[in-house]
């Protein structure tokens, strides 16, 4: 019986050093998640009512978006309307709308995934 001791033998790890979620990979699987799957898997398969929902929920701030920056450019459009004219024109040329554009885009693409994403419902699983 000997006491010294030995080196362990080295356990591979298959998934341990994965690259990070910008590689190139990743990013063409998360493009074709967005843009081939998920519409395809939206228009050809019956969605369940909390997919719908979320869907809804996830275009709603595009759609306000949209509502705010135009409807109060087509109500008030004479300089007549003093406060009102020149709230609607800043409004309208104020860059700080370009955070919300960026996040109703985003919740745009996201929604445009989640179809793909969500478990069809008439296949059967692994367990």
């Amino acid at each position: 019986m000997s006491l010294t001791s030995k080196p362990a033998t080295p356990r591979i790890f298959k998934n341990a050093f994965k690259g990070g979620i910008f590689t190139l990979p990743s990013l063409q699987r998360l493009v074709r998640l967005t843009f081939i799957t998920g519409p395809r898997a939206l228009l050809t398969s019956r969605l369940s009512p909390r997919s719908a929902s979320y869907i809804m929920l996830l275009c709603l701030p595009a759609i306000m978006l949209y509502l705010a920056m135009t409807v109060p450019s087509m109500l008030f459009q004479s300089p007549d309307q003093e406060a009102y004219f020149y709230f609607a024109s800043s409004l309208n040329h104020d860059l700080s709308s370009g955070y919300m554009l960026a996040l109703s885009v985003l919740c745009m693409f996201v929604a445009l995934t989640l179809p793909a994403a969500s478990p069809d419902p008439y296949t059967a699983g692994r367990s």
